[in-house]
């Protein structure tokens, strides 16, 4: 190193190269990358190639020579700064000027990929080219996404023989492009085998997205043996990198069986306190799809620390971004919680209600479903059951729902004149669809006849149906009918299991019956009147709307 000082000093731009590559790798020297860059720049106005392509990308890692600076401060730790574009863009034609194949590549990305006043996309892919057919791998890798964004079809084994050569340089994200080709130009069973070993190399390599790809491999067994281990350990590490979808990955991962019974095909078991880490993670990097998962995560209740209110944050915060999902989620819960749409804003629910009125229009079923909803509960407007009916209306020709949510209003008269008939059919429709409080609501109309003429036997059918879809009200009807009622015959035995079955679910009418047929120790508590099967009494066998 003496040596070279010498040299240097006597105005050898050789020697300043070397006293910069020293400085910057440590050989010999401590590291400093403010000593690195002065002698680099030295080198560099010399006029060495080598050393104008390393200040440039220094540069771009927001390494720049500040005089102010002291090199043995800046050895200590001192961060790197921003990237500066324009001083890369000065070095790197001079050095690309000269032939030097790696800076035409460096510059092949600058005016590509860097700041848009900077930016010339032919003459970027023009370096990227040149660079390619000196060998240069970097210039490989750019060349085909060059041919890649051009036309990704009639290019594909162009780009494909690039990217195997670069691959051959290991450059990872040379072997996660041919992963991603492998699997976008073959057969999921045939392509998973080369995809895997692509992406396992990519990720060996250090490259996050690989390190995530071949995670996931592993866990689903794409091409690999199924290794959940090893499968979670490298999408943690893609994590640890800071790569979004990995945090997301991550979370699902762990909480996938959340609100429910355990997933049998999870190859991990659920670790809730993990799950909300990551979303957690995954959210506050602008990922929405983690957002919404955390927030049913918290509306679940599963894990510590679970907040309805937290909840509720995250969905809206996700639905002012225009998260379709989120507005979904949001909608979902002020919908099915009365005291949660009460203390909704003003904005909130009106926004709620345009969301849906939004999707409605462009022909979505189930959106004009949930406008009907928000007219009847009186989300973002007073509550119009004239206004609701129109929109069932149109749900209805889709959804059994809301074929059902229609009959009901017309049964009962609301939002438009009572017209048994039409709600009859409309209830039986949804019924066909296996709908129990619609199967309840038609068995006690074709019992009684109401909207036309009575038939026992599919009413039976359909109290049957609903029973077995758990409905409290279908239970007590089969109960009433096995104790003789309708005129049918009188089987005690199955009257006692059907009534008590509604009673389990607190059903007055089925207590009431219990505690009048039967001894004290088939009956269930808070026994009331008897009720009877009849127009009267239809609420019995349905569910409120909500």
């Amino acid at each position: 190193m003496d040596l070279f000082v010498q040299a240097a000093k006597a105005g050898s731009s050789a020697a300043c190269l070397e006293l910069g590559r020293a400085y910057l790798f440590g050989i010999g020297l401590p590291h400093c990358a403010a000593a690195a860059l002065h002698w680099l720049d030295r080198a560099a106005v010399g006029g060495v190639v080598e050393a104008q392509f390393m200040i440039a990308s220094l540069a771009l890692q927001g390494h720049t020579n500040s005089p102010s600076q002291n090199w043995f401060e800046n050895a200590s730790g001192a961060k790197a700064g921003a990237a500066d574009y324009p001083m890369a863009l000065r070095w790197v034609e001079q050095a690309a000027s000269s032939g030097h194949a790696p800076s035409q590549a460096l510059l092949g990305f600058i005016l590509t990929s860097g700041p848009p006043a900077l930016r010339d996309v032919r003459r970027g892919d023009d370096c990227y080219r040149r660079a390619a057919d000196a060998g240069c791998a970097h210039g490989q890798l750019g060349w085909s996404l060059a041919l890649l964004r051009a036309d990704p079809v009639a290019n594909a084994d162009d780009a494909r023989s690039l990217l195997t050569e670069a691959a051959r340089a290991d450059l990872p994200i040379a072997h996660y492009l041919l992963g991603v080709l492998a699997g976008r130009d073959s057969p999921a069973s045939e392509a998973a085998p080369e995809m895997a070993a692509h992406f396992l190399a990519g990720a060996r390599l250090g490259h996050a997205p690989s390190q995530l790809a071949c995670g996931l491999s592993l866990l689903h067994g794409d091409g690999v043996r199924p290794d959940a281990f090893q499968g979670e350990s490298w999408i943690r590490r893609a994590a640890l990198a800071g790569e979004v979808e990995a945090f997301a990955a991550l979370g699902k991962l762990y909480g996938q069986s959340a609100g429910g019974a355990a997933d049998t095909t999870s190859p991990l078991p659920p670790n809730f306190a993990e799950a909300m880490l990551w979303f957690g993670r995954a959210s506050a990097s602008g990922h929405m799809g983690a957002a919404c998962a955390l927030a049913r995560l918290h509306l679940q209740n599963v894990g510590a620390g679970a907040d309805r209110g937290e909840a509720l944050r995250l969905l809206r915060g996700a639905a002012e971004l225009g998260d379709q999902a989120a507005c979904d989620e949001l909608a979902a819960v002020v919908l099915a919680n009365r005291s949660i749409a009460s203390s909704a804003g003003h904005d909130e629910s009106r926004a709620i209600l345009a969301w849906f009125r939004e999707r409605a229009t462009q022909g979505d079923p189930a959106a004009a479903y949930n406008v009907g909803v928000c007219c009847v509960a009186g989300i973002g407007m007073a509550a119009n059951d004239a206004e609701a009916l129109p929109w069932f209306r149109i749900a209805a020709e889709h959804l059994p729902i809301a074929q059902y949510s229609c009959g009901l209003m017309l049964v009962e008269g609301r939002g438009a004149a009572q017209d048994l008939v039409a709600g009859r059919r409309l209830l039986l429709q949804a019924s066909e669809q296996g709908l129990p409080e619609a199967e309840a609501l038609a068995g006690e109309m074709l019992l009684n006849g109401r909207g036309g003429p009575a038939d026992l036997g599919t009413a039976k059918i359909l109290f049957r149906q609903a029973a077995e879809g758990g409905h409290a009200g279908a239970l007590y009807a089969l109960g009433l009918m096995a104790l003789g009622y309708y005129q049918e015959p009188e089987d005690p035995q199955a009257a006692r299991v059907f009534l008590r079955r509604a009673a389990e679910q607190g059903h007055a009418g089925a207590m009431a019956a219990l505690a009048a047929r039967y001894p004290a120790r088939d009956r269930c508590p808070a026994a009331v009147q008897p009720q009877a099967i009849d127009a009267g009494a239809s609420r019995e066998l349905t569910l409120e709307l909500l």
